[in-house]
């Protein structure tokens, strides 16, 4: 009986922790902004870097 009290007990404490964990490694991400991938870059672009321009 003292193990279900525990454990009745534990659940709510296992749930915040749950969450702030979830929380925490979503915020974590550390990218500002939205997700994307750069646009490829066209043959004029690329000939003016190597330019130096």
């Amino acid at each position: 009986m003292i193990r279900i009290k525990i454990l009745k007990s534990a659940i709510p404490a296992l749930i915040a922790f749950t969450l702030a964990l979830a929380v925490v490694s979503l915020s974590a991400c550390g990218q500002k902004g939205p997700l994307y991938l750069p646009a490829e870059q066209s043959d004029q672009d690329k000939k003016k870097e190597s330019e130096g321009g």
